[in-house]
Protein backbone atom coordinates (compact mmCIF):
# COMPACT_ATOMS: atom_id res chain seq x y z
CA UNK A 1 0.00 0.00 0.00
CA UNK A 2 3.07 2.42 1.06
CA UNK A 3 3.74 2.26 -2.90
CA UNK A 4 0.49 3.84 -4.25
CA UNK A 5 0.80 5.92 -1.69
CA UNK A 6 4.39 7.49 -2.95
CA UNK A 7 4.09 10.29 -5.50
CA UNK A 8 6.76 8.87 -7.05
CA UNK A 9 5.21 6.40 -8.78
CA UNK A 10 2.21 5.03 -8.98
CA UNK A 11 -0.21 2.19 -10.98
CA UNK A 12 -2.08 2.54 -14.38
CA UNK A 13 -5.20 0.54 -14.88
CA UNK A 14 -7.27 0.28 -17.94
CA UNK A 15 -10.49 -0.50 -17.64
CA UNK A 16 -12.98 -2.29 -20.22
CA UNK A 17 -16.74 -3.00 -20.52
CA UNK A 18 -19.77 -2.48 -22.74
CA UNK A 19 -17.75 -1.80 -25.73
CA UNK A 20 -15.39 -5.26 -25.17
CA UNK A 21 -18.95 -6.51 -24.34
CA UNK A 22 -19.68 -10.18 -22.59
CA UNK A 23 -18.51 -12.14 -25.32
CA UNK A 24 -15.14 -10.82 -24.27
CA UNK A 25 -15.32 -10.56 -20.47
CA UNK A 26 -18.04 -12.65 -19.42
CA UNK A 27 -19.73 -9.91 -17.87
CA UNK A 28 -22.94 -8.40 -18.72
CA UNK A 29 -22.51 -5.22 -21.12
CA UNK A 30 -22.45 -2.14 -19.00
CA UNK A 31 -20.22 -3.11 -16.50
CA UNK A 32 -15.67 -2.23 -16.79
CA UNK A 33 -13.40 -4.73 -15.76
CA UNK A 34 -9.72 -4.26 -15.03
CA UNK A 35 -8.00 -4.81 -18.47
CA UNK A 36 -4.72 -4.15 -18.35
CA UNK A 37 -2.61 -2.32 -15.90
CA UNK A 38 1.18 -0.99 -15.38
CA UNK A 39 3.51 0.72 -12.63
CA UNK A 40 5.99 3.19 -12.56
CA UNK A 41 8.30 4.52 -10.37
CA UNK A 42 10.86 7.25 -9.86
CA UNK A 43 14.20 6.71 -8.23
CA UNK A 44 16.09 9.39 -6.08
CA UNK A 45 19.74 9.86 -7.87
CA UNK A 46 22.84 9.72 -5.00
CA UNK A 47 23.84 12.94 -7.50
CA UNK A 48 23.11 15.77 -6.74
CA UNK A 49 23.34 16.97 -10.53
CA UNK A 50 22.16 13.39 -12.23
CA UNK A 51 19.12 12.67 -13.84
CA UNK A 52 16.35 11.26 -12.08
CA UNK A 53 15.63 7.90 -13.25
CA UNK A 54 12.33 6.22 -13.56
CA UNK A 55 11.39 3.06 -14.06
CA UNK A 56 8.22 0.98 -15.42
CA UNK A 57 7.18 -2.42 -13.39
CA UNK A 58 4.61 -5.07 -14.81
CA UNK A 59 2.73 -4.13 -16.90
CA UNK A 60 0.52 -6.24 -18.54
CA UNK A 61 -3.31 -6.69 -20.50
CA UNK A 62 -5.67 -9.36 -20.50
CA UNK A 63 -5.49 -11.53 -23.33
CA UNK A 64 -9.21 -10.84 -24.51
CA UNK A 65 -8.19 -7.23 -25.05
CA UNK A 66 -4.86 -7.88 -26.78
CA UNK A 67 -4.65 -5.92 -30.61
CA UNK A 68 -6.78 -2.89 -29.21
CA UNK A 69 -3.47 -0.79 -28.27
CA UNK A 70 -4.05 -1.16 -24.39
CA UNK A 71 -0.25 -1.97 -23.80
CA UNK A 72 0.56 1.14 -26.01
CA UNK A 73 -2.10 3.08 -24.31
CA UNK A 74 -0.22 2.15 -20.87
CA UNK A 75 3.30 2.97 -22.18
CA UNK A 76 2.44 6.15 -23.59
CA UNK A 77 0.74 6.73 -20.08
CA UNK A 78 3.50 5.48 -17.68
CA UNK A 79 5.89 7.33 -19.98
CA UNK A 80 3.96 10.72 -19.63
CA UNK A 81 4.07 10.61 -15.89
CA UNK A 82 7.51 9.95 -15.91
CA UNK A 83 8.19 12.41 -17.65
CA UNK A 84 6.00 14.91 -15.58
CA UNK A 85 7.78 13.78 -12.54
CA UNK A 86 11.06 15.00 -13.50
CA UNK A 87 12.45 11.53 -14.99
CA UNK A 88 15.63 12.07 -17.43
CA UNK A 89 15.65 8.49 -18.30
CA UNK A 90 13.49 5.72 -17.99
CA UNK A 91 14.54 2.01 -17.47
CA UNK A 92 12.35 -1.57 -17.88
CA UNK A 93 13.82 -4.86 -17.35
CA UNK A 94 11.63 -7.25 -19.15
CA UNK A 95 12.54 -10.26 -21.55
CA UNK A 96 12.99 -11.47 -25.10
CA UNK A 97 9.53 -11.87 -25.60
CA UNK A 98 8.57 -8.25 -25.42
CA UNK A 99 11.89 -6.52 -25.96
CA UNK A 100 11.17 -5.57 -29.47
CA UNK A 101 7.84 -3.97 -27.90
CA UNK A 102 9.96 -1.07 -26.00
CA UNK A 103 12.94 -0.85 -28.69
CA UNK A 104 9.92 0.70 -31.39
CA UNK A 105 9.46 2.93 -28.68
CA UNK A 106 12.78 3.95 -28.76
CA UNK A 107 14.31 2.22 -25.96
CA UNK A 108 17.95 0.60 -26.04
CA UNK A 109 19.23 -2.22 -25.00
CA UNK A 110 21.78 -1.73 -22.07
CA UNK A 111 21.72 -5.30 -21.63
CA UNK A 112 21.17 -9.06 -21.57
CA UNK A 113 21.56 -11.63 -19.03
CA UNK A 114 20.69 -14.71 -20.29
CA UNK A 115 18.32 -17.22 -17.81
CA UNK A 116 18.37 -13.75 -16.23
CA UNK A 117 15.03 -14.11 -15.26
CA UNK A 118 14.63 -18.24 -15.56
CA UNK A 119 15.99 -20.70 -17.80
CA UNK A 120 14.86 -19.94 -21.20
CA UNK A 121 13.78 -16.21 -20.26
CA UNK A 122 16.50 -14.09 -20.59
CA UNK A 123 16.19 -10.19 -18.47
CA UNK A 124 16.84 -7.99 -21.07
CA UNK A 125 17.56 -3.96 -19.54
CA UNK A 126 16.56 -1.22 -21.62
CA UNK A 127 16.60 2.24 -21.50
CA UNK A 128 14.92 5.16 -22.64
CA UNK A 129 15.81 9.36 -22.36
CA UNK A 130 13.32 11.96 -21.61
CA UNK A 131 12.43 14.27 -24.89
CA UNK A 132 13.88 17.04 -25.21
CA UNK A 133 9.68 18.69 -25.56
CA UNK A 134 7.81 20.06 -23.20
CA UNK A 135 3.68 19.93 -22.84
CA UNK A 136 1.77 18.12 -25.54
CA UNK A 137 4.71 17.41 -27.65
CA UNK A 138 5.90 14.74 -25.58
CA UNK A 139 2.80 12.97 -25.79
CA UNK A 140 3.52 13.23 -29.01
CA UNK A 141 6.80 12.24 -29.37
CA UNK A 142 6.12 8.88 -27.49
CA UNK A 143 3.12 7.90 -29.29
CA UNK A 144 4.68 8.53 -32.04
CA UNK A 145 7.59 5.81 -30.74
CA UNK A 146 5.07 3.69 -30.90
CA UNK A 147 3.28 3.98 -34.08
CA UNK A 148 5.07 1.40 -36.00
CA UNK A 149 3.52 -1.36 -34.14
CA UNK A 150 0.40 -2.76 -34.79
CA UNK A 151 -1.90 -2.78 -31.69
CA UNK A 152 -1.74 -6.38 -31.07
CA UNK A 153 1.99 -6.13 -30.55
CA UNK A 154 1.99 -3.14 -28.32
CA UNK A 155 -0.55 -5.27 -26.40
CA UNK A 156 1.13 -8.60 -26.21
CA UNK A 157 4.52 -7.50 -25.29
CA UNK A 158 3.23 -5.65 -22.61
CA UNK A 159 1.24 -8.37 -21.64
CA UNK A 160 4.24 -10.72 -21.78
CA UNK A 161 6.40 -9.00 -19.58
CA UNK A 162 9.51 -10.07 -18.15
Amino acid sequence: AAYLADPRGGLLVAEGGAEGGAERSGRPDGIAEVVGMGGYYLRASAEPDAAQEGGLAWGMVARAWHRRGVGRALLVARLEALWALGAGVVTVRTSQRSRGFFERAGFVVGRVVPDGFAPGIDRVELRLAAPRAAGDQVADQTAARTADQTPDEAASAEARGP
